[in-house]
Formats: structure tokens, C-alpha cells, sequence
């Protein structure tokens, strides 16, 4: 899409001529951009289904993301209001009085209820994935088999679905200016298990999981600290293939591709982020196109 027809449809809407910067530095079919006039600043987001747009604004009435300034449906782009503010740190979340306002807003997310058609991506959805992208680099064998028994395992096992925004780190929390905790980026959201939602943030913040599981939620949660370290390795593992020779970091790959689920840790997952993010941003600086 050119930028003049944003801009004309941003226009239409915010009454105000806009300098277009992109905003998403990802892969995602969801591109934004914040649009920056006299008088005010807005999102706009391309590639936007009608599902994601009710679902935009049903958040957005509850103070649980940026509000919806319009959608036009036929270009697939939804305006929203920019909220100024910083996005959160792994430190952050060691942070009492910032876990307490991330409890509840997870609390208040997952109290909405979804049509059970419109589920989530699960971390087994993206595991899966990300393996049929792979090809220079594989996962060992045993680890392969663990995980199968994993995914039956996790299968078998009820939990209430809610909404659950499916891709929840640190990444897309952000805090406002006026001290709130919102989400954003909601490519992954939809009718899911609450706590895979909690187990993202776990891995980088054991705490925050203190007082959120019962004690018939335990085989669940270690189900899903697993996987979700696996979609961790994984992901990296991509961004490794991405680069090739042009990585930026001396990588061990075999402990990559034999890593053991059974006891992920924080250091481990610190690791992988940094592999995974260096060479997302090696590759950008080379690749990105604005």
C-alpha cells in the first residue's frame, strides 16, 4: 500500500496532514505505523481483518489497549489512538509494584469471554510452524519425541478458555505516561488457556506466577514452561538460519539443537533472547525495507 493512500485515509479520519514513520520492525503480517501531525499522533495498522478489528475495539472500550479512532474495511487499515509511554524491561517485571498492575490486567483481560471459534494461536500452533521454516538447523531426535508427548499430554488436559492475548512478553507490554499497563500487538489473540498467557512472562520472571496457579494447574504449567522454551530455541534457531554466515554472534548450535526441555531457566531463556534478538536486528539493519 503506498503511503499516500494511507495518509489519505488517516486524513479522512484525524482531519490532520500526517508524516508516516514505521513503527512494527517485524516479519508480521500486521505493519504499523505512527502517524504524526499538528496537533496529535495516531496508530495506524495494515492488514486487518474484521475479527481483529471487533476485537480491537472491544479492548479498547475496556482500557485494555489504545482505543479505535476508525476501520476502513475495504483497505483493511484501523486507526487508533497513540498512547506515549515506554515499553517494559525483563527488570521491570522483578518490580512489585509493576507486577501488581500487570496481575491486573491479565486478571481483567482473561475475565472476558470469546466465541470458542476464535481461538488463539497456541505455543504448539507457533512450534509447529516455525519447525516446517527450519531447514539448515533441526531439533535432536529425543527432543522431537519429548515434545510429541508434550503436545498429547497438554491435549488431555481441561482448563476454561477466556481471552488470552497469545503472545505475551515483555515485548508488547507497555507503560503509559500516566502509569498504565496496556498490550499491544494482537496478531496471536483470541479464545485460549489463560495460562499460557502468565507462563510467557514466567520464564523471564518466575515470581510473577507466585499466587496465580492452583495446585491442580501445576501439570500445566510445566507443560507449557517447556513448550514455550522450545518456541524460544526454535525461533532463535530461525533467526540463526536467516543470517547464515552473517551472524553476529560465535553460536554453539549444538546446544541449540540438542536442548532439554525438562528444566528451563531463566539464564538459558536470557540466552536464547539475546542469540535470537542480535540476529534479528543484524538481519533488519541488512534486510528491512521501510
Amino acid at each position: 500500500m503506498s503511503h499516500e493512500l494511507l495518509n489519505h485515509f488517516v486524513h479522512s479520519l484525524a482531519h490532520e496532514i500526517c508524516t508516516l514513520e514505521r513503527l512494527s520492525n517485524t516479519q508480521h503480517s500486521n505493519q504499523s505505523y505512527l502517524c504524526q501531525g499538528k496537533k496529535n499522533r495516531y496508530v495506524a495498522k495494515l492488514n486487518v481483518t474484521p475479527e481483529q478489528y471487533h476485537l480491537a475495539c472491544l479492548l479498547g472500550e475496556q482500557g485494555l489497549a489504545p482505543r479505535v479512532l476508525g476501520y476502513q474495511a475495504s483497505l483493511h487499515i484501523l486507526l487508533s489512538e497513540y498512547l506515549p509511554g515506554r515499553h517494559l524491561t525483563t527488570q521491570d517485571l522483578f518490580d512489585g509494584s509493576t507486577q501488581e498492575k500487570i496481575n491486573t490486567y491479565l486478571q481483567m483481560l482473561h475475565n472476558i469471554k470469546l466465541p470458542t471459534n476464535q481461538l488463539a494461536l497456541t505455543v504448539t500452533d507457533n512450534i509447529d510452524y516455525h519447525l516446517t521454516r527450519l531447514s539448515k538447523y533441526t531439533l535432536h531426535q529425543n527432543t522431537l519425541a519429548h515434545y510429541q508427548q508434550l503436545k498429547i499430554t497438554l491435549a488431555a488436559l481441561p482448563f476454561s478458555p477466556c481471552l488470552i492475548h497469545g503472545d505475551c512478553h515483555v515485548g508488547n507490554l507497555l507503560l503509559t505516561q500516566a502509569g498504565q499497563i496496556i498490550m499491544i500487538d494482537w496478531d496471536c489473540a483470541g479464545s485460549g488457556d489463560p495460562l499460557s498467557d502468565w507462563v510467557n512472562l514466567s520464564l523471564v520472571a518466575p515470581g510473577i506466577l507466585k499466587n496465580q496457579v492452583h495446585q491442580n494447574d501445576q501439570t500445566r504449567r510445566s507443560i507449557l514452561q517447556q513448550l514455550t522454551f522450545l518456541l524460544y530455541a526454535v525461533w532463535a534457531m530461525l533467526q540463526l538460519q536467516k543470517l547464515g554466515e552473517n551472524a553476529p554472534l560465535p553460536l554453539c548450535t549444538k546446544s541449540l539443537t540438542e536442548i532439554t526441555l525438562k528444566q528451563p531457566n531463566y539464564y538459558q531463556i536470557d540466552t536464547l533472547k539475546q542469540i535470537a534478538g542480535s540476529c534479528l536486528n543484524a538481519y533488519h539493519s541488512n534486510h528491512f525495507q521501510t
